[in-house]
């Protein structure tokens, strides 16, 4: 695990993190900052938020932010169109999963593409942790035996989530996306979330749904765990989060009492 991090941080300057917490209408919330523990991160996970940065568009230091709305796919509506089917199973292209996890983040991580990365050091090194416990996973669009395209993303129960991706060649993070749907719903997972349902996602049937909602379909999922292969383990929850998440609908009614808002 720390040769490929090592790898990954040789290839990147990558900003430092700094965590906080923010509400819908960015806010900065009255909470500590988190501590930058694995705990943590599946804690925040599981509970709706998820790593971005903390100003508006791609600026600001990296914290923890949720918003009114959630953008979902679920994955027995996925909508493929003639000429999707022909970009996304277009036979140069080779689906793969999880055979070069360190590699897709790396390229989801490169500061060329938007001039900065809500992908820090600390984050990925927790990712690779992640991925070495069979939490995170990517999946992958090969070209002539190169990586072309990608996403990865991380499992809470029978949801996946996507964080990033990134394409090399026309079509590949379409080909890595929609076939990672289809490997998923296969493998019996119920839900993708993708954080905001862009017209990209839209188009292969992700919608929108309340962040109220989002968070009982999380809570609803968790246990019903799906694996990504056969020789794949459940993955499971370290016992201190899975002992802290039954409190996390008291933690939240606490919150909106407190601002007087949904939080």
């Amino acid at each position: 695990m720390m040769q490929k991090l090592t790898a990954f941080l040789d290839h990147h300057d990558l900003p430092q993190t700094i965590f906080g917490s923010y509400s819908q209408n960015n806010i900065a919330k009255p909470t500590e900052d988190i501590r930058p523990t694995m705990d943590d991160f599946l804690y925040r996970y599981h509970t709706g938020w998820y790593p971005c940065f903390m100003g508006e568009g791609a600026v600001g230091p990296i914290g923890w932010r949720k918003y009114s709305h959630r953008g979902i796919q679920w994955l027995n509506e996925i909508h493929i169109g003639k000429k999707q089917f022909r970009d996304i199973f277009n036979s140069q292209f080779e689906f793969r999963v999880n055979t070069d996890f360190a590699n897709v983040l790396r390229n989801c991580a490169d500061v060329s593409r938007q001039g900065a990365t809500w992908i820090t050091p600390h984050i990925a090194s927790l990712f690779v942790d992640l991925h070495e416990r069979g939490i995170a996973h990517s999946f992958e669009c090969w070209q002539a035996g190169e990586l072309v395209g990608g996403a990865f993303g991380m499992q809470l129960g029978s949801i996946m989530t996507i964080e990033s991706m990134f394409h090399h060649v026309d079509n590949a993070s379409k080909c890595a996306y929609v076939r990672a749907l289809l490997h998923l719903r296969d493998r019996g997972y119920d839900l993708v979330d993708m954080n905001n349902a862009t017209p990209f996602f839209q188009r292969f049937g992700a919608q929108t749904v309340p962040q109220w909602k989002f968070e009982e379909l999380q809570r609803a999922h968790r246990k019903m765990n799906a694996r990504i292969s056969d020789q794949s383990p459940y993955p499971r929850l370290p016992i201190s989060v899975r002992l802290q998440l039954p409190l996390s609908r008291i933690v939240h009614a606490i919150e909106r009492r407190v601002l007087g808002k949904a939080a």
